[in-house]
């Protein structure tokens, strides 16, 4: 009696432990979004602070009513992907240097493209003027656009680094004024000049600038990174 027992209780627990098997076999995700995020007034990719600036968050709606948010980052660049995803309908969140007044719901079916189409806070042009072994000049001009023009613009910002990924938190030099107690018109529009010296000769640099305006989560906008080479000396 006790055999047959301990044969009934172990053929249930192969039962059990199969038919949990079979339950957790799943697919892996498949599906795929990727895009960029354009700014309104140009239709021009938005760049973007790779490492806490702009967030995607997408929820699976054909799921459930409350799904959790499956959040990526933007590349400096403006474009984002995500390859981890279900075939699904999902509402899409994004909270960055820009405001954003439409909810989106995109049908992901396999890889799919989409852009998120914003208006940015800021438009920031940056060039640099010269380049000399040891030394890059910059010019910085910032200005708000039609589409906002009531944030106050809080800081200016340029930016040297050896990496293309460079923002105010990772750089090799960095330029960070306050504005704050400056009328907007003395920096709107107005060209802005900054000298970045002690640089290693025959070397890579990228360059970008940066301005944020007073906003929630204090976002910076940015310009294009610009790679240059310093002179031999």
């Amino acid at each position: 009696m006790k055999i047959n027992n301990i044969t009934t209780l172990g053929l249930c627990l192969f039962a059990l432990v199969v038919g949990s098997c079979s339950k957790d076999n799943y697919d892996a995700p498949a599906a795929g979004l990727q895009g960029r995020i354009l700014d309104k007034e140009t239709m021009e990719p938005i760049p973007q602070q790779a490492i806490n600036g702009a967030k995607l968050q997408l929820f699976q709606t054909d799921l459930s009513n409350n799904a959790t948010s499956i959040n990526s980052s933007f590349h400096p660049d403006g474009t984002y992907n995500n390859d981890m995803l279900f075939d699904g309908n999902y509402k899409v969140v994004v909270n960055g240097p820009f405001f954003y007044r439409d909810t989106v719901h995109i049908d992901i079916q396999g890889q799919t493209q989409h852009d998120i189409v914003v208006q940015a806070y800021l438009h920031i042009e940056t060039e640099v003027t010269e380049v000399t072994a040891n030394s890059a000049t910059v010019t910085l001009t910032v200005n708000r656009g039609a589409s906002n023009p009531d944030q106050k613009i809080a800081r200016l910002a340029a930016i040297i680094g050896t990496t293309n990924s460079l923002d105010i938190n990772f750089f090799t030099q960095r330029e960070l004024v306050d504005t704050e107690p400056l009328a907007d018109d003395l920096i709107e529009n107005q060209q802005q000049t900054y000298v970045f010296e002690n640089l290693e000769p025959n070397t890579t640099y990228y360059v970008r600038g940066g301005a944020r305006t007073i906003n929630t989560g204090n976002y910076y906008n940015y310009s294009p990174v610009i790679e240059i080479t310093t002179a031999d000396e």
